[in-house]
């Protein structure tokens, strides 16, 4: 469904959403249970080397934050924080599964919605990355929503662009704060706003240099796709 969205949507999300990935990937579909025929050989996993970070002893220290419904969300605030700033919304999916390299290192914890997502990768009980992820976005809804996200920001320190992808990103001491929206065949948007520490971000290519590629090829991939759409058919005129 989000097949031409960035890189590090695939990754990020729908790796950190891995117990509701077919719903993230399909729009609520049901997964289907893999036959001995269909399913894979079994693969050899490299061990993933240890990521080495650093969390404000006081969270607020920072005027990098997450904006929530329930206030702000900083690098270093409890889980307990996370769970009040961003509540877990009635009839939602739970979220606990890191991606595989991150598996063993940290914890998470998170819900799901059709439309909303959010979920935090946690260091010692502790938010070491917030993501947060609005789907199938109108037009007009995306814009509602970048406009608020960068209320309160300065300048972001990179801006990258390709086709209506957008990325933007904001460093300070141990914390890197991204904004990110994209559309998809259907002209309907994702928008993802995440906040963690610039290690763990850049492992799940949430940095500038993953964004320019990332962004440049699901331009690509959107250019494609319009262009093998079949044409409307002209009326003929009287």
């Amino acid at each position: 469904m989000f097949g031409t969205q960035p890189e590090f949507r695939r990754r990020a999300g729908l790796a950190l959403f891995a117990a509701v990935s077919v719903i993230v990937a399909a729009g609520c579909a049901e997964p289907t249970a893999a036959t001995p025929e269909d399913a894979p050989a079994p693969a050899v996993v490299a061990v993933a080397p240890e990521l080495r970070i650093e969390l404000p002893l006081v969270p607020s220290d920072t005027s990098l934050a997450l904006s929530g419904p329930g206030g702000l969300l900083y690098l270093g605030d409890t889980l307990t924080a996370a769970r009040e700033r961003f509540p877990r919304p009635g009839g939602s999916f739970p979220v606990d599964t890191l991606p595989e390299e991150l598996t063993g290192q940290f914890e998470a914890e998170g819900w799901q919605t059709r439309r909303k997502s959010f979920a935090v990768i946690l260091k010692e009980e502790r938010v070491a990355l917030a993501l947060e992820i609005r789907d199938r976005l109108t037009p007009a809804e995306m814009t509602e929503l970048w406009q608020a996200s960068l209320e309160g920001l300065s300048l972001p320190e990179a801006t990258i662009a390709a086709g209506e992808i957008r990325y933007l990103f904001w460093e300070g001491p141990r914390v890197r704060l991204m904004l990110m929206a994209a559309p998809d065949e259907a002209g309907l948007f994702t928008l993802a706003r995440a906040i963690g520490h610039p290690v763990l971000m850049t492992s799940l290519r949430m940095d500038s240099d993953s964004a320019r590629q990332d962004a440049a090829a699901a331009a690509e991939q959107l250019r494609t796709a319009a262009a093998r759409a079949p044409k409307p058919v002209a009326e003929p005129q009287n």
